[in-house]
């Protein structure tokens, strides 16, 4: 009896063991799980160098940046004035991004975290093919707004990432527009001409030797360091806002009849640009308003810009030409005359 009592015993102990382990396996899994959970994961590693073409593809609809040249151009889509630094960002964001946590794996619900429509991210590298992108869903930011529901092609997991890259990537189409009025370096504009009221105020044209020259009203001759001051400002100059691409109604904004045009010549990455820029009204009926609208005549693109830096254009001409009417070499100088009724020769007293 005392044996079969203990074999009841060890078997009893063996089950309660079994069971413990059971229970001691399964919250060991979970805690393992939770921990996966919540660790950070490498999304994309993609060496920036081999970097094609970055397709961004949103709200504001498709478009194709395309690394020729040493720049950023656009290659597919609407065409506009591009902030490098801001596909920069996007580009370097992209090539290194790791996960904050793992929200969900294999996920059949991704429209709760705001993938039915995401912004979609596709990569091109030279070490891929065309049908082969990388690829970045990135959907609504979470509730407390610290981070971004990310996800990348061929998985249904659905990851966090930090709130600076998400805002990165969901780059609205006029956060990715640059903001230089003429971006170009002083020394590379050749070209500049006023026009108020339909009329051509100043036309000028520098040439080969560097050298600015007035084409109208007159052919007077410039002062160059007048002239290369003034486009140091230019280069400067920055808009304050965009306000509408391809508008169907230009009247609204005093563009229909602009006040003033400006047209500036440069090279930039080795290509020659030139760009027509439309003024109009004030930005709204305030007293106290500061800005007021000007367009690009080539790309269609409204924008709001500060008076003020633009005031360049209201300078007298007279500022800009050269202040002396003859100024011969001297060494070159063998006689001067002057005639105030009397002739007074000076050739005597130069030597």
């Amino acid at each position: 009896m005392k044996q079969l009592r203990w074999i009841w015993i060890l078997g009893a102990a063996a089950v309660l063991l079994t069971v413990l382990f059971i229970i001691v396996d399964r919250r060991s899994k979970q805690n393992e799980e939770k921990a996966q959970i919540g660790a950070p994961k490498q999304l994309l590693h993609i060496d920036p160098d081999v970097v094609t073409d970055i397709e961004l593809n949103n709200e504001d609809g498709k478009i194709v940046f395309s690394w020729l040249d040493g720049t950023w151009k656009i290659t597919e889509g609407e065409q506009f004035n591009v902030n490098v630094y801001a596909v920069n960002a996007i580009c370097n964001y992209i090539c290194n991004l790791d996960s904050l946590k793992t929200v969900a794996f294999d996920c059949d619900k991704t429209d709760v975290y705001g993938f039915t429509d995401p912004t979609t991210l596709k990569v091109y590298t030279t070490d891929t093919d065309k049908e082969h992108p990388y690829i970045l869903y990135v959907g609504d930011a979470t509730p407390t707004y610290d981070s971004y529901y990310a996800m990348v092609d061929g998985s249904n997991d659905v990851y966090t990432i930090d709130y600076n890259s998400g805002t990165v990537f969901c780059s609205d189409r006029n956060s990715l527009k640059n903001r230089y009025l003429f971006d170009t370096s002083s020394a590379l504009v050749n070209y500049y001409k006023v026009e108020k009221d339909g009329k051509t105020v100043i036309e000028c044209k520098r040439g080969s030797d560097f050298y600015w020259t007035m084409k109208q009203p007159a052919d007077f001759e410039l002062s160059n360091a007048e002239m290369n001051d003034l486009m140091d400002v230019i280069v400067r100059v920055q808009i304050a806002a965009f306000v509408e691409d391809n508008p169907e109604d230009l009247a609204k904004y005093g563009l229909d009849h602009p006040q003033s045009k400006l047209t500036l010549e440069g090279v930039f990455n080795e290509s020659v640009k030139k760009q027509e820029i439309w003024f109009g009204d004030m930005a709204s009926s305030d007293e106290n308003e500061t800005q007021i609208y000007g367009y690009y005549s080539d790309s269609k693109q409204v924008f709001r810009i500060n008076r003020a830096e633009i005031s360049f254009m209201n300078d007298d001409i007279k500022e800009l030409m050269y202040p002396f009417c003859v100024q011969p070499d001297i060494e070159k100088l063998k006689s001067v005359e002057i005639d105030m009724g009397e002739v007074y020769d000076l050739h005597e007293t130069l030597y």
